[in-house]
């Protein structure tokens, strides 16, 4: 066995620098392509190594019996890019296989739990159809003995436009998603703000940062026009609800904006506000009149009593 290696290197650095095509079994050179074939006949495992012009390169092939030798693993010398099924790779590590229709790709990790059909507990990529615009492309997935548990979700855009992510737990149902111009969602697939939430909110604080000019003090202004009470009665006789307040139909249809509810509150109490300090002047001017009054009372009531002991 040491005689038969020795050999082929001998016989490699010497046709190395030759013109001609060498062959010894399964082993040949020609030029500056170096593989290692097998004669049999059928799909059979051979690997190739060598120079492909001026690019060197390291490839290991599946050969078949007419001597195709189509790539499982391909190392480009210049940039050192390793490709698998492409002697093209395009970065430093390229899987070229198809991975569509719910088919798993490339695996990053595997436990030592699984099952005969190879989908055990394993963190890897699965590939899904990529013909749709804002349809699901690809997805990094947890999977537990073939279900999937969890998994990042990448939706397929328009050219250089559109795309989203998507976030899935418990059997893969989707629970937040990131669409093409940036809205979050949770818990709905379609988010029509910044951040929509179908669901409750459970915060410790809440900060609103509101545009200048919203916050409602020009109602304590000397030429704001305070609507009288007799005003406000009125209009709540006809519309059942305070003016610049939203009825509970509106409310019920279009949902309520927090911060500008707040500033519309908080306007009603600064009004009610004014309207207290209203009355209490109108009640502190009954007072002193009911003073005076009383002071009248006691001196018509002595000069009464001065009259009828006369």
């Amino acid at each position: 066995m040491k005689n038969s290696y020795l050999i082929i290197v001998l016989f490699v650095f010497q046709s190395i620098f030759a013109q001609k095509e060498y062959a010894l079994g399964s082993f040949k050179i020609n030029n500056d392509d170096v593989y290692l074939t097998s004669l049999n006949s059928g799909n059979v495992a051979g690997m190739d190594m060598g120079f492909n012009g001026q690019t060197g390169f390291i490839k290991f092939s599946a050969h078949t019996g007419n001597s195709n030798r189509n790539n499982i693993l391909y190392m480009r010398g210049v940039d050192g890019y390793l490709g698998l099924g492409t002697n093209t790779p395009r970065a430093a590590l390229d899987v070229a296989t198809i991975i569509e229709n719910g088919l798993l790709g490339t695996v990053f990790g595997r436990l030592s739990e699984g099952n005969t059909n190879g989908e055990g507990t394993f963190l890897g990529v699965r590939g899904y159809s990529n013909s749709v615009v804002n349809g699901k492309s690809f997805a990094i997935e947890h999977s537990f003995f073939g279900i999937t548990n969890s998994a990042i979700n990448f939706f397929r855009g328009n050219s250089t436009t559109g795309g989203g992510i998507s976030f899935s737990t418990n059997n893969n149902t989707e629970q937040m998603r990131i669409d093409f111009i940036g809205n979050v969602g949770i818990g709905t697939t379609t988010p029509d703000s910044r951040l929509t939430v179908a669901g409750n909110i459970h915060a410790r604080e809440v900060k609103v940062t509101l545009n200048a000019g919203v916050v409602p003090d020009y109602v304590f202004a000397n030429d704001y026009k305070l609507k009288s009470l007799q005003e406000v009665e009125e209009y709540i006789n006809q519309n059942s609800h305070l003016p610049e307040i939203p009825s509970a139909k509106e409310v019920e249809a279009n949902g309520l904006m927090l911060g500008e509810m707040n500033m519309s509150l908080l306007k009603k109490i600064e009004e009610l506000m004014l309207y207290m300090i209203q009355q209490n002047k109108v009640m502190n001017e009954l007072q002193e009149a009911n003073k005076v009054m009383k002071a009248n009372q006691i001196i018509l009531e002595s000069r009464l009593a001065k009259v009828e002991t006369k």
